[in-house]
């Protein structure tokens, strides 16, 4: 993972996001098991939810 898109930051082997899912990377968002535990379906369904929602606001953002 450490690999899959420079400048990501990570912390106790997940991806650091904010409270909407992004990134440190502007327009990358993360969600699920590679955000770090717990490794539970109901989290990461809920944070891929919470990371659509934001990643089509940062796309809508784009192109106004």
């Amino acid at each position: 993972v450490t690999q899959l898109v420079p400048g990501l930051e990570y912390k106790d082997g997940g991806i650091v996001t904010n409270r909407d899912m992004s990134t440190a990377v502007p327009g990358v968002f993360a969600a699920g098991d590679c955000t770090g535990k717990p490794f539970q379906l109901g989290k990461a369904v809920g944070e891929g939810n919470v990371a659509a929602l934001s990643a089509c606001a940062y796309v809508d953002g784009l192109t106004r």
